[in-house]
């Protein structure tokens, strides 16, 4: 028996198997790189398999032996790939240093956003099923989360890119602009819940230019578990030793002219007065049960403000039961059964507002998208799906608000 082709066809099998799980991760970039590795480990299963049938010769060791092993071989290698996903893409912990600088000072408003990354990370994935696994929210098996990453992938090849950071980035020039107005010391800039700008970098950097005094405003409905996750990192870092003031200002859940706001994009959107047959669906993102269990404020907080939202639009004319509540995912009512519903009590015309999600993501431009399209091929209403809010006027304003409300309490 040849040992050689043996052991060239089995580590050759782990590698293409590796090879196939890399290739459903990894980004655009690297793409190159490993189907590169796939084609070498290929040329090496194929000359161990030939090593074998030439020493061998006999088609039953070949087949149900050789091909079957390379084949099991080929499935640990994916196997083992995919368990190594978390240690491999997950983000790296750092320290982070206050080191006031002494220098000009002034006020420093950070707008914190819990948005998507601009282009598909495998780490983003990764962050998000680690926050659902130590949940104990249930999950595929290792084997299959590759699938996972592929599917997000694709999602983003798909659009292009999340527009979710340019957009929150509009939003604090817009805020920013008008803080200044009121307070010329002031400067305003995006942090992120995650990754790269998250929070506690931005903190670090903005506290080595000269300041002391920080207010962080939320740009979200309500306050999220990646924002009070955010907020607990600078909660165990010693800022009151370093000689910082930082405050948190309130989210957008409490701001009346927000939900008017919002509530008027839905009336624009008809081009005129309700009608017996228009319909509105007010989409919230919805999150585990297991999440609401330890922090029930988000689920909260979002009901209260997509609740005052759809009593403006009873007050301009919508019938009860034709302004409906959806979630995204997890929670139930979901967008497909409410379409339905709508439809079949006559709705002809359906607007899909994500009401309780500021910024456009790839879940609202595909996922909310797709739900209009199927509605409308099987109900034959006309479904259409409105564009996030979070860069309007009104909400910068309501950030400013916020935050000199902030500035206020520790005044």
């Amino acid at each position: 028996m040849a040992i050689g082709g043996w052991t060239l066809m089995l580590a050759a099998s782990v590698a293409w198997g590796a090879a196939l799980c890399a290739g459903m991760v990894v980004t655009r970039r690297w793409l190159p790189a490993v189907v590169g590795v796939g084609l070498l480990a290929s040329t090496g299963v194929l000359l161990g398999l030939l090593a074998i049938w030439r020493d061998g010769h006999r088609p039953d060791v070949f087949v149900v032996e050789a091909v079957f092993i390379a084949f099991a071989a080929s499935l640990g290698g994916f196997a083992l790939f995919a368990a190594l996903l978390p240690a491999s893409t997950g983000r790296r912990t750092r320290a982070i240093r206050f080191e006031p600088s002494g220098g000009p000072g002034g006020i420093r408003v950070i707008v914190l956003v819990d948005a998507e990354p601009e282009d598909y990370t495998p780490s983003a994935v990764t962050e998000i099923l680690e926050d659902l696994a130590e949940s104990d929210v249930p999950l595929p098996p290792s084997a299959a989360r590759p699938l996972v990453y592929a599917s997000e992938r694709a999602r983003y090849r798909n659009m292009g890119g999340s527009p979710s950071r340019a957009m929150a980035r509009r939003l604090t020039d817009a805020a920013g602009a008008l803080i200044s107005a009121r307070e010329p010391t002031a400067r305003t800039i995006t942090a992120f819940c995650t990754a790269p700008d998250d929070l506690a970098s931005t903190l670090a950097a903005e506290t080595a230019q000269g300041t002391d005094r920080l207010v962080v405003v939320p740009a979200s409905v309500a306050r999220t578990r990646a924002i009070d996750r955010a907020q607990r990192v600078t909660d165990d870092l010693d800022l009151v030793g370093a000689g910082l003031r930082l405050r948190f200002a309130s989210p957008l859940w409490e701001s009346e002219a927000t939900g008017a706001m919002i509530a008027g994009r839905c009336l624009d959107s008809f081009e005129g007065p309700p009608q017996e047959e228009d319909g509105v669906v007010l989409v919230c993102e919805g999150e585990p049960e297991q999440w609401q269990r330890g922090f029930s404020s988000t689920i909260e907080q979002e009901t209260f403000f997509v609740q005052r939202i759809r009593a403006s639009l009873l007050a301009a004319g919508f019938e009860d039961e034709r302004v409906r509540v959806a979630w995204l995912e997890w929670e139930e009512p979901d967008v497909n059964e409410v379409l339905r519903h709508l439809a079949a009590l006559g709705s002809r015309r359906i607007a899909l507002m994500p009401a309780c999600i500021p910024f456009d993501s790839v879940e609202t431009t595909i996922d909310l998208r797709a739900a209009a399209e199927r509605a409308a091929t099987e109900t034959g209403s006309e479904v259409f799906v409105l564009p996030g809010w979070g860069d309007d006027p009104v909400v910068a304003d309501a950030i400013c608000a916020a935050v000199f409300a902030a500035l206020s309490e520790s005044s």
